[in-house]
C-alpha cells in the first residue's frame, strides 16, 4: 500500500507540470497536510486505503477506480501546490526570514503571487467537486463511500454543488466559497424551507430529488425551494459575514490586504443593503408562492404528505389564503 497518493516528485508533475524542478522532500510535508485536511470530506478511509493500493497495484483496475485515482491525484496536486506557493522560495538562516533569489530569477511580486494562488485555488475546487460527483454516479460500485457519512453529507441538502447554487443566484461561485457559506444555507434551509413546508414534506422532497424520483407536482414545488434557499443563503451570507461580491464571486474582504495597486472599492452600506434587500425580497415571494400552491392544492391525492402535516390549513377561500400568505412573508 502506498503511503501517500504521490510518492514521488514525477507522479505529482503528471497533474501539476510546474514542479518539476522541486525536490520531492520539499513537497512531502503539503502533500501530507493536504490528505489529511481534505480526504476526510470526500471519502472515508476503507475507500481512501483502496484508493491508495490500486493507484500502486501495477494492475489495470476497474475505470471506476482508474478516474477516482486521477480525479483525487488532480484535487490533491492542486491543493498541494496552493500550500506550498507560501512557503516556496522562504526558508529560515539563523534566525530570520530569507526569500531565496539568484542572478537569473527573482521572486515574484505579491500580485503575482495572489495570481497564481486565485488561479490554482480555481482549479483545485473543481477537481474537489469532479472526486464527489464520481463518486455519488457510482455508489453502487464504492460501496463503502455509499455507506459513509461522507456520501450522506453530499446529499444532505436541496442544494450541495456550486454550479447547483451558481444555476440559481449566479455568481460564477466555486467550491471554496461555497464552503464559505455553507453555515448561512444551512441556517437558511432550516429557518426559512422547512418552516414553510414542514418536515415531513420538506423530507420527502428531498428523498425523491436524491433518488431522481421528483414527481410531476413535486418538481415545481422543489424548484421553487432551491431558488429559494439561494436567494435566503445570500441574503444570511451578506447580513452576518464581512464578505462582498466581485470579480463573479462572493469573497472575505479585508482593506488592510488590498493591494496598493488594486483600484477596487468597497460596495457602498446602501449597495450593501440594497443586495441583502433583493435576496430577502426574492426568497420570501418565492416561498409565499409555494405556500399559496399547497394551500389552494392539497389534498389526500395531491401533496398528500403536506395535507397530511400540521402545516396544512384548510382554506375558507382563495382570497383567505392570498391575505394569510401575504402577511405572513411580507412580515419576514
Amino acid at each position: 500500500m502506498a503511503d501517500h497518493i504521490f510518492e514521488d516528485i514525477a507522479t505529482l508533475t503528471e497533474h501539476y507540470p510546474f514542479l518539476s524542478t522541486v525536490n520531492y522532500s520539499v513537497v512531502k510535508p503539503h502533500i501530507k497536510f493536504a490528505e489529511r485536511r481534505y480526504v476526510p470530506e470526500l471519502m472515508d478511509s476503507v475507500t481512501w486505503g483502496t484508493l491508495l493500493d490500486e493507484s500502486v497495484s501495477g494492475r489495470a483496475p476497474d475505470a471506476r477506480w482508474t478516474n477516482l485515482i486521477e480525479y483525487t491525484r488532480d484535487a490533491l496536486a492542486f491543493l498541494t501546490v496552493l500550500h506550498y506557493i507560501p512557503h516556496g522560495n522562504v526558508r529560515l538562516s539563523q534566525g530570520s526570514l530569507v526569500v531565496d533569489s539568484s542572478d537569473r530569477t527573482a521572486p515574484a511580486s505579491k500580485d503575482r503571487k495572489n495570481d497564481l494562488m486565485r488561479g490554482v485555488l480555481e482549479q483545485a475546487v473543481e477537481h474537489l467537486d469532479y472526486v464527489i460527483k464520481h463518486l455519488n454516479a457510482n455508489a453502487d460500485f464504492f460501496t463503502n463511500y455509499a455507506a459513509s457519512e461522507q456520501y450522506e453529507a453530499s446529499r444532505a441538502s436541496m442544494i450541495n454543488f456550486s454550479d447547483d447554487f451558481n444555476a440559481l443566484y449566479p455568481l460564477g461561485t466555486n467550491r471554496w466559497v461555497w464552503r464559505s457559506m455553507k453555515p448561512w444555507k444551512n441556517r437558511a434551509e432550516s429557518s426559512r424551507i422547512i418552516a414553510t413546508l414542514g418536515p415531513p414534506y420538506y423530507n420527502e422532497l428531498l428523498t425523491q430529488s436524491k433518488a431522481g424520483t421528483l414527481s410531476t407536482d413535486n418538481a415545481p414545488i422543489f424548484a421553487k425551494a432551491q431558488a429559494a434557499l439561494a436567494f435566503a443563503t445570500i441574503q444570511l451570507a451578506l447580513e452576518n459575514t464581512a464578505i462582498r461580491i466581485e470579480e463573479g464571486a462572493i469573497t472575505v474582504y479585508n482593506n488592510a490586504s488590498q493591494p496598493a495597486n488594486d483600484l477596487r472599492t468597497n460596495a457602498s452600506a446602501n449597495t450593501a443593503q440594497n443586495a441583502i434587500d433583493n435576496a430577502r425580497d426574492e426568497a420570501s415571494k418565492l416561498l409565499s408562492e409555494i405556500e399559496k400552491t399547497l394551500l389552494a392544492e392539497a389534498s389526500a391525492t395531491k401533496y398528500s404528505t403536506y395535507f397530511n402535516s400540521s402545516k396544512y390549513v384548510a382554506p375558507t377561500d382563495a382570497t383567505a389564503i392570498n391575505e394569510a400568505t401575504d402577511k405572513i412573508f411580507n412580515a419576514l
